[in-house]
């Protein structure tokens, strides 16, 4: 190392370690992923330390199977640490090593202003006679070289501001298409198409995250709906079905992690034109109280963050055979529900999965119940409908995994009489509270059915006898 060096490397780990500016800490590595990181030394962390950026290529859906990820046998090398550049070696590979993960990665620092660059140059191997099946992914590139979550952008406990009001796509040549901050699914966050040169960036804060594609070729991007992390990857299947990539195979992307000024980020936005959500502006509003479902994207403000949606799933069946949609004709007291119509026997839902202080919503109360209404009409039904809870106690197990979370449902409801049934749930005290709640209306069968007046009320300790 030169003694004139001012970026270093403190290894901690064999995955992990501390990159330091003039001895301050401007980033961390722990098991192979980037967090903390400051591209000001008198800045704010541009990464989180609770979501770091892979140093590792991975498919995006289920990267927690073992042969999908690439962050076994990770070990870091220090290439180089002298002056203004710090360079890195991260290798490793999925457990059986049918992909290899190489990523080089350098912290530059910029004399101009004290700020900090990141280049990384990353190539994905398949060795000769071996073999790794990539599987279809219809919202972006499968293959994921970057996950990029800027530190801000979402609060777990809610106690603090949204940072980033926008994201912004800017090509090499050609006009910005700005994404202002929503909550839809899909349209306007999918299938962003970047070339070398092409930038993506968050907006607008003194310091602004911005990517730029170097090298690699075509790369699509997605955005999550809650508009907290983008995902950076390669798309390798071309319709429904996976693709095999067999040895030898490589493929290589660069690209570089900078911060812009406040002013740069607002004028890019100003000169660009907003991408569309089309259809999904229909999407019904969840929100506090009684749903009427008289609410839709279509006459909010789409850049509110304080707007949820109502998700549609089909669980089980054929897509085809399935609709859920929100009904504008035909309602509990004037004519907006939500519909599901079944073809063919099937199981969807409609749920509303943002509720607690995650999301800007008070907290839950410790040893409270909760109880859900709904107003419920079938037509023609061979099945059952009805309304659940499903919710995830304070530290037990992940959010986000569905086996962690408890369900309480209410009667089923076959084939009623003409008109309205009122359906409920009341749960029993809860404690510890809850962190996250889903309401769920759902159907398993062949038929229609309309949800509507739908209700969740907290009920304090003190209201547990019925």
């Amino acid at each position: 190392m030169s003694p004139s060096a001012q970026l270093t490397f403190e290894r901690r780990t064999r995955t992990g370690g501390r990159i330091r500016l003039r001895g301050q800490v401007i980033a961390t590595i722990r098991r192979l992923e980037l967090r903390d990181l400051k591209l000001k030394p008198t800045g704010k962390s541009i990464l989180d330390e609770r979501a770091g950026m892979p140093l590792y290529w991975r498919q995006y859906a289920e990267h927690g199977d073992p042969e999908r990820s690439a962050r076994y046998r990770g070990e870091i090398q220090v290439l180089g640490q002298s002056g203004t550049r710090l360079q890195l070696r991260i290798r490793s590979s999925t457990r059986s090593g049918d992909m290899e993960s190489d990523f080089r990665v350098s912290f530059h620092l910029r004399r101009a202003d004290d700020a900090i660059e990141v280049r990384v140059a990353a190539r994905l191997t398949v060795p000769a006679g071996r073999t790794w099946r990539v599987t279809p992914n219809p919202h972006h590139g499968e293959v994921t070289f970057c996950t990029f979550w800027p530190a801000g952008a979402f609060s777990p406990d809610g106690t603090a501001a949204k940072r980033f009001d926008s994201c912004l796509l800017k090509p090499k040549t050609g006009r910005s298409r700005r994404i202002p901050h929503n909550h839809l699914e899909g349209g306007d966050k999918d299938n962003l198409r970047l070339k070398p040169g092409d930038r993506f960036a968050w907006g607008v804060e003194d310091e602004n995250p911005c990517l730029t594609l170097l090298d690699g070729g075509a790369v699509e991007a997605g955005l999550c709906a809650y508009m907290w992390d983008a995902h950076f990857g390669l798309r390798f299947c071309r319709g429904a079905e996976p693709v095999d990539l067999e040895g030898p195979f490589e493929r290589s992307v660069s690209f570089q992690i900078a911060a812009l000024s406040r002013r740069t980020a607002a004028r890019w936005l100003r000169e660009s034109r907003t991408r569309r959500v089309g259809a999904n502006r229909d999407t019904p509003v969840y929100h506090g109280g009684l749903h009427t479902f008289q609410e839709s994207f279509r006459g909010a403000a789409l850049s509110n963050p304080d707007l949820w949606p109502w998700q549609s799933t089909v669980v089980e069946g054929r897509p085809d055979g399935i609709c859920l949609a929100r009904e504008t004709t035909l309602g509990y007291g004037d004519p907006y529900s939500l519909r599901i119509d079944h073809g063919a026997a099937a199981l969807s839902r409609w749920e509303a999965t943002t509720l607690g202080p995650a999301f800007g919503e008070p907290a839950f109360t410790r040893g409270g119940c909760l109880r859900l209404t709904a107003m419920v009409r079938t037509d023609a039904l061979a099945g059952t409908a009805w309304i659940a809870i499903r919710l995830h106690r304070t530290g037990r197990g992940s959010v986000h995994s569905p086996d962690d979370y408890e369900i309480f449902e209410s009667p089923h409801l076959g084939q009623a009489p003409e008109g309205w049934v009122r359906l409920e749930i009341k749960t029993p005290p809860i404690q510890p509270a809850p962190d996250r709640v889903h309401l769920l209306l759902q159907f398993k069968g062949r038929g229609s059915v309309w949800f509507d007046n739908v209700e969740l009320s907290r009920l304090p300790p003190a209201s547990h006898p019925s």
